[in-house]
């Protein structure tokens, strides 16, 4: 399901970053946001992933959910 609600992301980048990330959103037709949020989204997940598989590989369950005194 497609979140509806947004966030504001800001940050400082060289004048460089910025004239390359405007320029590959204008040749996809797309805004700066929206050309980065999949790389940003994809990004995020990859890590999340590799860092899932090395918590699994020193055998802790990273989805598993303790509670108190369980």
């Amino acid at each position: 399901m497609a979140e509806t609600r947004t966030e504001e992301l800001r940050g400082n980048v060289t004048p460089t970053t910025k004239r390359l990330v405007d320029a590959c959103a204008q040749a996809d037709g797309k805004g700066i946001m929206e050309w980065c949020e999949p790389i940003l989204l994809a990004e995020a997940q990859r890590r999340i992933h590799a860092a899932t598989l090395l918590v699994r590989m020193a055998g802790v369950n990273p989805t598993h959910t303790v509670r108190g005194g369980e």
